[in-house]
């Protein structure tokens, strides 16, 4: 599973397709308007297709930013279940010696001392996310 220097990269990476895409449209708004093809139908037609052309670069660079900023999201949910694990690492390492150490009769009690509970391992956010 990708963990959060994955979901980082790729949010990088999709965040610059996004500029890449949307770079190259002031030079075709440019050839466009120096007239390559004036009047009649044929114009009317390869306008529309232009037009047609921009809309679609603009819906993919708005798909690709959403994209960029879920992976962004996603290292976030990582990153936080990374710390958890390590918390938990430590507590369980601080419990390993406690049992280590238990004694159920300690100090010369005459009753039965429980043992020290173990900390709960922390649950994975999501299936997707992964620690590291």
């Amino acid at each position: 599973m990708p963990t959060a220097a994955q979901y980082t990269a790729w949010a990088v990476e999709f965040g610059g397709l996004a500029d890449d895409l949307t770079g190259g449209l002031p030079a075709v708004l440019t050839a466009w308007e120096s007239g390559p093809v004036v009047g009649g139908n044929l114009a009317i037609v390869v306008h529309r297709g232009v037009e047609a052309s921009i809309d679609h670069v603009a819906a993919i660079d708005l798909g690709l930013d959403d994209l960029a900023a879920e992976c962004t999201r996603r290292a976030g949910v990582c990153d936080d279940y990374t710390a958890a694990l390590a918390s938990y690492d430590v507590a369980r390492a601080r419990y390993l010696d406690e049992l280590d150490a238990y004694n159920p009769y300690a100090d010369g009690a005459s009753y039965f001392v429980l043992p020290p509970a173990p900390p709960p391992r922390p649950a994975r956010p999501a299936p997707w996310a992964d620690a590291g």
